[in-house]
Parts: structure tokens; sequence; C-alpha cells
């Protein structure tokens, strides 16, 4: 088990300033969600939850675009959220299933991942909301709501306390973040 640790810790705290900045539309906040996944590579690979680790990398990659397309809006003007259409909502949920299963399926077969379903389903709805929060989607807030929820029951499983607490803070920003972009449906200040 890998427990608690300044490291983690500091995963912690830049992640929070990360989803603090996306909550206010602050463009740095893909900064300090890149930093805050480099240290989480570590986290969760001496955690042997393999998808988690992986997310992470997939968390820099996205992280790196959704700032160029952030920072192709306009600075310092208002800037358009949108509503999930039925069809993305959707193609997103089966995708998701299925790519859950096989997720699942592989670390099982070919890992000594830990909890590799429960891992695979976080790292899938991870990523789809990642690249809904990219677009200004407002409901990328509700599936990262209900993928905190799932994360907090695995870290406290593997005692990761740091990193559960910090899933159920995230929850809080999220909860408040759909707020924010729901109200503004049609207009949320961006931030440089």
């Amino acid at each position: 088990m890998f427990g608690p640790s300044w490291i983690e810790w500091a995963g912690v705290i830049t992640g929070l300033l990360g989803i603090w900045l996306t909550v206010r539309v602050h463009i740095l906040c893909w900064m300090a969600n890149i930093i805050s996944s480099l240290i989480y590579i570590y986290v969760f690979y001496h955690s042997r939850l393999y998808a988690d680790g992986f997310l992470q990398i997939i968390f820099i990659v996205l992280s790196i675009w959704a700032w160029i397309n952030w920072d192709k809006s306009p600075k310092g003007l208002p800037i358009l959220t949108r509503r999930i259409t039925r069809r993305e909502l959707t193609w997103g949920f089966m995708i998701s299933a299925m790519a859950s299963v096989l997720i699942g399926y592989i670390l099982k077969t070919f890992t000594n991942d830990s909890l590799p379903f429960s891992d695979g389903i976080c790292f899938v709805t991870s990523v789809w909301a990642t690249y809904l929060t990219a677009y200004f989607v407002v409901e990328n807030w509700i599936i990262w709501i209900g993928t905190n929820i799932f994360y907090i029951l695995i870290y406290i499983q593997k005692e990761l306390y740091p990193t559960s607490f910090f899933y159920a803070i995230l929850g809080v920003l999220a909860v408040i973040g759909f707020i924010k972009w729901n109200k503004a449906s049609v207009k949320i200040q961006f931030h440089e």
C-alpha cells in the first residue's frame, strides 16, 4: 500500500487549484491540472491503479489540447457554454459502457491492477468529462460528480485517504461548477 505522503498531498493541492481555476474559467487551470497529473502518475503506479496512472497521461494530453482550445477564445470576453445534445449523450454512454468493459478486461487479463473494472469505468468517464469540459459543455460537471463519487470509494478502499479527500472536494467543486455554468448556460466570463 502506498499510503499518504507529501507527494500525494502535492497532487491534491495542485489538483484542487486546477479545478478551482476551471470552475472560474481561468486558462491557467490546465497548467495546474498538468502538474497534478504528473504527480499522480507516480502515486497511482505505486498503488497498482494502472488505468488511473495512464489516465493522468491522457489528462496531460487533453489538458494541452484544451489549453490550446481555450486560448483561441476571446480574452476577457464571455464564453458561450452549451448543453449536451441527446445524440452526444446517447453515443457518450454507449461508447463509455463498451470502452469500460474492454479496458476492465484488458487490465484484469494483462496486469495486476487491484481494481480493474472500477479503474476502467473511472478512466473512461473521466476522459469523456474532460473532453466535454474542453468544449464548454455544461453537463461535464454531472459526469464528474458521478465519477468522483466512484473514485472516493476506490481511494478509501486503497487507503489513499488524501486522494479520497481530494475527490470529495472535487465533487463539491463539480456541483459548484455545474451550478455556475448552468446559470450562465449562455455566457460565462473567461479569465486569463
